[in-house]
């Protein structure tokens, strides 16, 4: 009996430690980049939008 709860403990441990991966990857990848071109200077560069922001899609099936 002590095997097989250790067995178990074993197991939800290593769940968690995949799921927790995705998580910790999306808080890199969340938000929008966009790269501008100031035509002033024509110099190009890297704009963060709606960094580090969650969304929410719904939709209804007819």
């Amino acid at each position: 009996m002590r095997f097989i709860c250790l067995r178990c403990l074993l197991v939800l441990v290593l769940i968690g430690a995949v799921a927790s991966v995705p998580a910790a990857r999306a808080a890199e990848t969340r938000g929008l980049r966009i790269v501008a071109k100031d035509r002033a200077t024509n110099q190009s560069g890297e704009v963060k939008l709606y960094n580090k922001s969650y969304g929410c899609c719904e939709g209804w099936k007819s």
